[in-house]
């Protein structure tokens, strides 16, 4: 397919896309399948016969819809850097939490010990992502995260019991 015909064939897809939104009639009748990244705008491109979206790896699915956009360098390094400040800002995140508990409540723990943590918690996901992929990454993520949500059912528990246990503003 040559170019132009690939540019005109965005255009047409765009501008029908914009004239359903307009309109309101969002699937004009159609299956819509839905695709996590991207949401409506990804939606209303399978529709208007743009499959390589809803058929390219999931890890993709967002750079694909992109491409068939204007700006899409620009917007596909945009996403990138979103992703990666997503990602180390959660790891930075986490580092803290686990920093704070092991010292005990402490916030000025050693920098170095919190250090140690962010490395640790680096390493655990490089040896996931090598030893199983994707799927091996999000099933620790499942299967540790599940003890913890019975540790908040405890917390939530006691913490309720304790609130019942204080005195009342009236009473005194």
């Amino acid at each position: 397919m040559s170019h132009s015909a690939t540019l005109t064939r965005r255009s047409v897809a765009l501008r029908g896309a914009a004239e359903r939104a307009r309109i309101g009639h969002h699937s004009a009748g159609r299956k819509e399948r839905p695709t996590a990244p991207g949401g409506g705008t990804a939606i209303n491109l399978v529709n208007d016969g743009f499959n390589d979206i809803s058929d390219a790896a999931l890890e993709l699915q967002l750079f694909t819809m992109l491409s068939h956009l204007p700006l899409s360098a620009i917007t596909s390094f945009v996403a990138v850097i979103l992703v990666i400040v997503f990602i180390c800002t959660s790891s930075d995140s986490g580092s803290l939490v686990i920093d704070t508990i092991i010292a005990g409540g402490k916030v000025d723990a050693p920098v170095a010990q919190r250090v140690f943590w962010a490395d640790f918690e680096g390493l655990v996901a490089v040896a996931l992502l090598l030893g199983g992929g994707l799927a091996a990454l999000q099933a620790a993520a499942v299967s540790t995260g599940f003890p913890f949500t019975i540790v908040l059912l405890l917390a939530c528990y006691a913490l309720a019991k304790g609130l019942m246990s204080e005195p009342k503003a009236g009473k005194a």
